[in-house]
């Protein structure tokens, strides 16, 4: 699901380039660098933060990444400097490209959180409320849900509203502010 929704973001982020006058070519070129650094900054958070002993102990498992070991904040961190980056050595406005990406980046998030419930990882505490997921021996608020609707909420708002920005960075900027606000929401209900 996780890459399907990264996929996905790409896709619309390209669409959304074309849609606009930029050029197609530099959004398939920032979506390819973005998905590298991104997969490479989710995994190397995973590593260094969630398991260091784990890969200390075993080094060459950090090169197996198809068991699993991503993390968001790491992957999002690693696309915004390859990107910042890549900008950079293109001669681009990186903020004009980083407005252009946030409703892609707030869908695709939304999308990945769908994966997180499927997956039965990042659940939430002891629910006892109707909408309760059974996770884990026990009913849980099913945070994963409410970041996806949360962060489609959020997309939906920049598509409104990124039309009435000028200033290259205010929307991913808005981005950033809701996305970090409904992240402590969530995040205060996981277990």
């Amino acid at each position: 699901v996780v890459s399907s929704a990264a996929t996905l973001g790409a896709l619309w982020f390209i669409r959304r380039a074309e849609r606009l006058d930029m050029s197609r070519v530099m959004a398939i070129d920032i979506a390819m660098v973005a998905l590298a650094a991104g997969f490479l900054g989710a995994r190397l958070m995973h590593i260094f933060y969630e398991e260091p002993t784990f890969y200390l102990e075993r080094p060459l498992r950090a090169l197996e990444f198809w068991y699993g070991g991503f993390v968001y904040l790491g992957g999002l961190a690693g696309a915004l400097v390859g990107t910042a980056f890549f900008c950079d050595w293109k001669r681009e406005s990186f903020w004009s490209w980083a407005d252009l990406a946030a409703p892609p980046a707030a869908l695709a998030y939304a999308l990945g959180r769908l994966g997180c419930f499927l997956n039965g990882c990042c659940y939430g505490r002891y629910c006892d409320l109707p909408w309760a997921a059974f996770s884990h021996g026990e009913f849980r608020h099913p945070t994963q849900l409410y970041a996806a609707l949360w962060e489609g909420g959020v997309a939906y708002l920049l598509t409104r509203l990124d039309p009435r920005f000028k200033k290259p960075g205010t929307l991913v900027g808005l981005w950033f502010v809701l996305h970090g606000f409904g992240r402590l929401l969530m995040e205060s209900l996981r277990d």
